[in-house]
């Protein structure tokens, strides 16, 4: 087998692990796809005592002359663990918008 076709199904093994490795993965039960109910499950399941934070978020646009905004949505669930002296969030799941939004990032 010539070198590069050697390297080309080398490198597309090892990506379809690394992908399979990626959609399995989980921290304390969240994954990313989840919605707000799923992932305040998860956070539930993993401690009910955890302090949970709402943030909401908008976007504004303009048409050039006028202003506007959109309707608040689920921006982020930042979550901290109970008696806790950090001001750092042990967990922040970032959503995509509008309603209905999808965690997308999980910190």
């Amino acid at each position: 087998m010539p070198r590069t076709q050697s390297c080309a199904l080398w490198l597309c093994t090892a990506l379809s692990g690394s992908l399979a490795a990626q959609d399995a993965a989980d921290s304390v039960g969240l994954r990313l796809g989840m919605s707000e109910d799923e992932v305040m499950a998860a956070l539930d399941a993993y401690n009910p005592d955890m302090n949970i934070t709402i943030v909401e978020s908008y976007y504004s646009y303009t048409d050039g002359v006028e202003y506007f905004a959109t309707e608040n949505f689920l921006g982020e669930i930042r979550a901290g663990l109970p008696n806790s002296t950090s001001s750092v969030s042990e967990f922040i799941i970032s959503f995509t918008p509008p309603e209905g939004g999808k965690a997308w990032a999980i910190d």
